[in-house]
C-alpha cells in the first residue's frame, strides 16, 4: 500500500512539472528575439554606415523610417526625450559586426533600441515597434 501511495505521488508530480508547470508560463512565451524582424537586406544599410559611406543622421533617418513603415519590427522600447545628438562609436560598432555576421539579430537591435532610449531615434506612436507605448 505505502508502494503504491509513494509511486501515485511520484506520476503525479511528473505531471505536474512536465504538463501543468509549462501552462503556467504559456501566456507570454514569446521571446524578445521572436519579436524581431530584421530583412536581410537592412546588413547593407549598417555595412554602408558602419563603412563611412553614409553618415549617422542618415542611418538614423533610415531606421527610423523603416520602424515607422513596419519594415524593421522591434520589441517595445521606451524612449526619453532628447538626450544625446551623437551616435556612440560602439552602435557603430555593432552595426558593421552584424552586417559581417560577427553578432546576432538581438544584438544588433540591443543598439538601436538603445538609440531609441536615449531619443536619437524617434518613432511614431503605434508604429512598427519601437518607443512609447508600443
Amino acid at each position: 500500500m505505502m508502494r503504491t501511495i509513494l509511486l501515485l505521488t511520484f506520476v503525479v508530480s511528473l505531471i505536474g512539472i512536465f504538463i501543468i508547470s509549462p501552462l503556467s508560463f504559456a501566456e507570454d512565451d514569446t521571446s524578445d528575439e521572436d519579436r524581431i524582424r530584421l530583412p536581410g537586406w537592412i546588413k547593407d544599410i549598417a555595412k554602408m554606415w558602419h563603412d563611412g559611406r553614409i553618415g549617422d543622421e542618415t542611418f538614423v533617418g533610415t531606421v527610423e523610417w523603416l520602424i515607422d513603415n513596419k519594415i524593421i519590427v522591434i520589441p517595445d522600447t521606451d524612449a526619453k526625450p532628447d538626450t544625446t545628438d551623437h551616435v556612440p562609436a560602439w552602435v557603430k560598432n555593432n552595426a558593421g559586426w552584424w552586417a559581417s555576421g560577427q553578432i546576432n539579430d538581438q544584438t544588433f537591435v540591443n543598439g538601436l533600441q538603445y538609440l531609441i532610449q536615449i531619443g536619437l531615434i524617434q518613432v511614431q506612436q503605434g508604429g512598427g515597434g519601437g518607443g512609447g507605448g508600443y
